[in-house]
């Protein structure tokens, strides 16, 4: 195992340790977990709490079964008094002892290790055409002959976006299995955390919002049901969508949640339909690591330039997403155009960064006016336009508990408008959102 200053411990895999570390504790312990309940429940309920502080340290020492220097380590690390000592289990005096022994494991990376495993191949690589690969190889299960034959092995249900699922309605067979034999009974709100939602701009009893770990849904009766588009896409970790102002039809879907949080899923690109949804592609250029956390995605007014917020910078396309060019090497999470106009843009990222474009995103510069906290994962800025004033930009900065800026220059400078009210508290570097009406 290798803990975060690269030290190697005992050979164990990084990934097995902690699952191992546990089993073997729980294997060598068990035998003796009543016992231990019973002597120190008793000990501690015939021994008063005051008396307990008076207790000679190798007497507790013993009780527990450990050393007096670990007694020591313990109330130093832990703060724990005589009767919190007494009270732990044998479980968790182990975990304990261990983390004072192994003070360099960082246990978030290691689970983060543990889920790399799921999605490595055989030598140890993690490609970003994995899921890609394995859509087309479902593909294959449904035509291995390339002859029209061949059973699907998966079998897709009807395009959902054009024929709303009723409860209990009669469809495809799974595993032989009849669902007309089932009745749905919810619950509905299986889609994961929604971080995106767009609304038709004259049919608006349509909608589709897309889940960070659930794909892309739809409505088609302003949101009183919802049903799943394509399950089978290559990702379903949908981090942001953007609609062609010119054709409601064309969407843009960005895939990966880049806020870091410990359940965040990797993405796999940008996904374009051109039917409302009932068919995805993935966009071949943008399948590689600086496209895997797509924080927002914007475009133009004309609906000819396509902007992406990635952790790698901000991404252009002219060409409905088949080629990609890098015009900022900063990590983004908000990217948007101005309302009016093609040229002005807006962008915004952590440690209290924001930039702005006069050239449709061609090239950027930074915004001035915002408090610059350093560290990782602080600071965090979300910027939006004034629909009905867009030389107005507003910001939501990450910084004592929540502050709101506006720009009067189209985001060139910023000015504190209101702090005090607390309103993002200690989340702001995960669920920070602005919206101006």
């Amino acid at each position: 195992m290798r803990t975060s200053h690269g030290v190697k411990l005992k050979g164990l895999p990084s990934s097995l340790f902690g699952l191992r570390f546990i089993e073997e504790i729980m294997k060598r312990l068990a035998p003796f977990l009543c016992r231990w309940v019973a002597i120190s429940s008793t000990f501690v309920a015939v021994t008063g709490g005051a008396a307990l502080d008076k207790i000679p340290d190798p007497q507790i020492a013993n009780k527990v079964h450990i050393t007096v220097q670990q007694l020591h380590s313990l109330r130093d690390r832990f703060h724990l008094d005589n009767r919190a000592v007494l009270a732990l289990t044998p479980i968790q005096l182990q975990i304990m002892l261990f983390e004072i022994t192994h003070p360099g494991i960082d246990r978030r990376a290691e689970e983060q290790n543990f889920r790399a495993l799921h999605l490595k191949d055989e030598n140890g690589n993690i490609s970003p055409h994995g899921l890609t690969d394995a859509l087309r190889q479902h593909r294959r299960h449904q035509n291995p002959h390339g002859d029209g034959g061949g059973e699907d092995l998966f079998p897709g249900l009807p395009d959902p976006s054009t024929q709303e699922p009723g409860f209990g309605s009669v469809g495809a067979a799974f595993a032989g299995i009849g669902t007309n034999l089932w009745t749905w009974l919810g619950p509905g709100n299986i889609g994961g955390r929604v971080r995106s939602i767009l609304i038709h701009p004259t049919q608006t009893n349509i909608m589709w919002c897309g889940g960070v770990d659930g794909g892309v849904w739809k409505t088609t009766n302003s949101g009183a049901a919802w049903f799943p588009l394509n399950d089978f896409v290559a990702n379903l970790a949908i981090s942001c969508m953007v609609m062609s102002p010119t054709n409601p039809n064309v969407i843009y879907a960005g895939t990966g949640e880049s806020t870091y949080n410990i359940d965040a899923i990797r993405g796999a690109g940008i996904f374009r339909t051109t039917d409302g949804g009932a068919s995805w592609t993935q966009l071949s250029a943008t399948v590689n690591s600086s496209f895997q956390y797509v924080g927002k995605l914007a475009m133009d007014p004309s609906g000819q330039i396509v902007l992406a917020a990635t952790r790698s910078g901000v991404f252009r396309s002219t060409d409905a997403g088949a080629s990609w060019s890098q015009r900022l090497a900063v990590e983004v999470r908000t990217v948007a155009f101005s309302p009016s106009d093609s040229t002005n843009c807006i962008a915004s990222g952590y440690n209290g960064k924001a930039f702005y474009s006069i050239d449709g995103g061609v090239s950027w510069a930074a915004a001035s006016g915002l408090p610059a906290p350093t560290g990782f994962v602080v600071g965090r800025v979300e910027v939006a336009y004034a629909p009905s004033a867009p030389s107005t930009v507003y910001a939501s900065m990450d910084t004592s508990s929540g502050q709101i800026y506006a720009s009067a220059d189209a985001g060139h400078t910023y000015a504190l408008r209101n702090t005090g009210n607390n309103y993002l508290g200690g989340q702001g570097w995960y669920d920070n959102a602005l919206w101006v009406d």
